[in-house]
């Protein structure tokens, strides 16, 4: 028997384990919480929100260290990534999932198109990733 027991349920009535608790239940709005599809969506949306950006600091930081000082463009990618830590916040004082989902798509290509252009052109890795992301993207429309 387990010491533990959880009073948060999600839509689907699951009990949610802390840290599910704590890291996305404040970032969850009550009208997404109305179905488990439109929660499990946000969930989705909040993990890659949430744990994306440190991901794509140290990316930056590694192209600050490639680079060796700091400028206008490497300030550009840093602001960019940072900036992802806003749609948790935007998530959940709006409930407008679509729209910040587009959103997102967007500031994320133009920061992977910017690197692109700014470290390598149409031959950069970082290039690759743009176009193999949007085509994947493609293929999940509803």
């Amino acid at each position: 028997m387990t010491a533990f027991k959880f009073a948060a349920r999600d839509a689907g009535g699951e009990s949610l384990p802390p840290i599910d608790r704590l890291l996305f239940e404040p970032f969850i709005p009550p009208r997404l919480r109305q179905s488990a599809a439109s929660e499990h969506r946000a969930r989705i949306f909040l993990i890659s929100h949430l744990a994306g950006p440190p991901i794509g600091l140290i990316l930056s930081f590694y192209l600050l260290a490639l680079r060796g000082h700091f400028d206008v463009p490497l300030a550009i990618i840093f602001a960019g990534v940072i900036a992802f830590w806003a749609y948790p916040l935007a998530l959940r004082f709006t409930a407008r999932f679509t729209l910040l989902s587009f959103l997102s798509l967007q500031h994320l290509t133009f920061v992977i198109l910017f690197v692109s252009y700014q470290y390598g052109g149409v031959g950069s890795p970082f290039f690759f990733s743009a176009t193999w992301r949007s085509s994947a993207m493609e293929s999940f429309r509803p």
